[in-house]
């Protein structure tokens, strides 16, 4: 939840940021992705609408969509469960 609301959004803004200033070193597009694929992907599409940032890459956002999708599957089988495996009672 942390990464969510704290660590996608200042990295984003950072970049963003950056850009603006011209700045020689800017977040690579790894980090960012690395950010969404960890659980904000959400942060990151909320993100990039609202700093105006990433939105004209169609990879960038089309990664961070199929980001979205993993980490939807991920929470989906942490809370659910996983139906296609089967644990064996004891």
């Amino acid at each position: 939840m942390g990464l969510n609301l704290v660590v996608v959004p200042f990295f984003y803004w950072l970049d963003k940021r950056k850009a603006r200033l011209q700045a020689a070193i800017r977040i690579p597009e790894a980090v960012l992705h690395c950010l969404s694929f960890s659980g904000g992907a959400a942060s990151a599409l909320i993100c990039q609408k609202r700093f105006h940032h990433k939105t004209s890459k169609q990879g960038f956002r089309r990664t961070t969509w199929g980001a979205l999708i993993f980490n939807a599957a991920l929470f989906y089988g942490f809370f659910y469960g996983l139906p296609f495996i089967k644990i064996p009672a004891w």
